[in-house]
């Protein structure tokens, strides 16, 4: 589990299109699938050469079965109940990140909590667990655990 409190100017990309990825997100060969997996053979073939897959604090690999619980207050665009603006429950791997990574001391950072949450900052996170807590099992899930794109 995971919480992030975005900042004004934060942005969060939910995808699973290569032309959505982050320009200094390098796709691994062992993360793809399906046709992407087609694509990269001939990348491969072409002379590209792998490093270790892409980490950082700002991105997560969403498997099969995985939620996401938007929660704010509400606004033009964006309306919920109590708190929650929308649940998404993937049914396939996707690509979720943030931008733009700060600084936190030496290490970069995104979404971190900057100082101590207030008393309806802390509301807002017990009724996004209460949400969690209340959602069925997932319909889909990826059993083998490895996240793969294509």
């Amino acid at each position: 589990m995971d919480v992030w409190q975005l900042s004004d100017g934060d942005s969060v990309t939910l995808t699973n299109r290569i032309a959505d990825l982050p320009s200094d997100f390098e796709l691994h060969p062992l993360e793809t699938k399906g046709s992407l997996a087609y694509w990269m053979m001939s990348r491969i073939k072409e002379g590209y050469q792998p490093g270790e897959p892409v980490d950082g604090p700002n991105l997560w690999r969403v498997l099969a079965g995985d939620v996401l619980v938007w929660g704010g207050a509400q606004r033009p665009g964006a309306s919920g109940t109590e708190g929650v603006l929308e649940v998404v429950i993937f049914v396939e791997e996707a690509l979720v990140y943030g931008e733009p990574i700060r600084m936190a001391g030496p290490f970069p950072a995104f979404g971190g909590f900057a100082e101590e949450l207030k008393p309806d900052q802390q509301d807002a996170v017990a009724r996004t667990m209460s949400v969690l807590r209340t959602l069925d099992p997932p319909r889909t899930l990826s059993f083998d655990e490895e996240w793969k794109l294509g």
